[in-house]
């Protein structure tokens, strides 16, 4: 524990084409094979435990399947999502939601879904309108664009661990103010 990778990693900046993040990176701790034990993983975990459970609490409100009724038991307004494909599962103001996306997809004109548990809120949708598909999907880009989002995520996240980790003051912006 505590050794550091001799090994200097740069992420290169894909819209200036410079690279503009760099990552050393370190042993914090060392994971016995099999499950992890609860003390090293609780804050990992929990955020999103606490997600899903405010989530079931939530679906188990739902006795309704009137849309108006679902509203103003949680005191939301209806709200129409439009240009909605699953080739595209961005949600305009929700973000990636490939659940509701593709329940949408599947779902019957008219026909309101079960709650479903997104990234970002609990939804119940229901299709109003369904136009004819574009060109065929292709499979072997929306993977590479999901695996290019993801990448993305990597410095930042890298990042903000490191800061937590190591508890940095960054005050760069008194010298370049």
């Amino acid at each position: 524990m505590g050794d550091v990778s001799p090994t200097l990693y740069s992420f290169k900046n894909t819209q200036e084409f410079y690279t503009d993040k760099y990552v050393v990176a370190a042993l914090s701790t060392i994971q016995k094979e099999g499950l992890p034990e609860l003390a090293n993983i609780k804050e990992d975990v929990k955020t999103n435990v606490m997600y899903l459970k405010k989530g079931e609490m939530l679906k188990s409100k739902i006795t309704s399947k009137d849309l108006k009724s679902i509203a103003a038991t949680f005191n939301t307004k209806i709200d129409t999502a439009k240009a909605v494909s699953f080739e595209f599962p961005f949600i305009a103001g929700m973000g990636n939601e490939v659940k509701v996306v593709a329940t949408a997809s599947k779902l019957e004109i008219n026909t309101v879904s079960e709650p479903i548990l997104g990234s970002v809120a609990l939804f119940v949708i229901m299709p109003i309108n369904r136009t004819s598909g574009g060109p065929t999907t292709n499979i072997s880009e929306i993977k590479t664009n999901t695996r290019k989002q993801y990448e993305q995520q990597v410095g930042p996240k890298v990042m903000d661990a490191l800061h937590k980790t190591y508890k940095i003051k960054d005050e760069r912006y008194k010298f370049f103010n």
